[in-house]
C-alpha cells in the first residue's frame, strides 16, 4: 500500500489502545482503513481514514487484537509468531512494498484474505512450490475467520463487527 497513508493525528493520544497493538495488528488496521472497513459507504470511500485510528472504540481494538492473536495462534500453535515464516516468505518476494515492515504486511494480508479481496499470499509465491503451499495454508486460515466490517456509528466512533 505505498500510496495509502494511515491517518494518525499529529497530536496523537499515546494512551489510545491502537498504539499498543503489535505491528501485525497495526497492519491489519491499515488494510481495514484502506478498504474503508468494507462498509460499503457509497458517499465517502475514505470515511474511516478521514476519521482516524483514534476513533476506533476500545472494544473494537480489543476485538482486532483478539482476531489477530487467534489467527497467529492458529498458524503457529506454539505461540512463536510469524518472524520465522514471514522472514522465509520475505526472502523470496520483492512484493512487500517500500517501507512496509514484514509484520505489517502480514497484517495487511490477513485482512485482505479474510475479506475475500482477491489478494492472496500465494500471489507473491506462485513460482516456488514449497512456499506456495505455506502461503495457501495462510490463505485458508485467514478465510476461515469470515468477513468483518468497520462501521461509523454513534457519535463518529468506529466499531468493528
Amino acid at each position: 500500500m505505498p500510496e495509502f497513508i494511515l491517518n494518525t493525528p499529529t497530536r496523537r493520544t499515546p494512551s489510545h489502545v491502537y498504539y499498543g497493538l503489535a505491528e501485525f495488528a497495526q497492519g491489519y488496521v491499515e488494510a481495514m482503513f484502506f478498504t474503508n472497513g468494507d462498509c460499503g459507504s457509497e458517499d465517502d470511500d475514505d470515511l474511516l481514514n478521514s476519521m482516524g485510528v483514534e476513533r476506533l472504540t476500545k472494544a473494537s481494538v480489543e476485538s482486532i487484537k483478539r482476531d489477530c492473536d487467534k489467527f497467529l495462534g492458529t498458524i503457529m500453535p506454539d505461540g512463536c509468531f510469524a518472524r520465522q515464516w514471514i522472514d522465509r516468505l520475505a526472502d523470496q518476494s520483492g512484493q512487500h512494498g517500500d517501507g512496509v515492515p514484514d509484520d505489517r504486511r502480514a497484517g495487511h494480508m490477513f485482512w485482505y484474505a479474510r475479506q475475500g479481496h482477491g489478494v492472496a499470499w500465494t500471489d507473491d509465491f506462485a513460482s516456488d512450490e514449497p512456499l506456495h503451499d505455506i502461503a495457501d495454508g495462510l490463505q485458508d486460515a485467514a478465510q476461515a475467520f469470515g468477513e468483518c466490517y468497520g462501521i461509523n456509528a454513534y457519535r463518529g466512533w468506529i466499531h468493528v463487527s
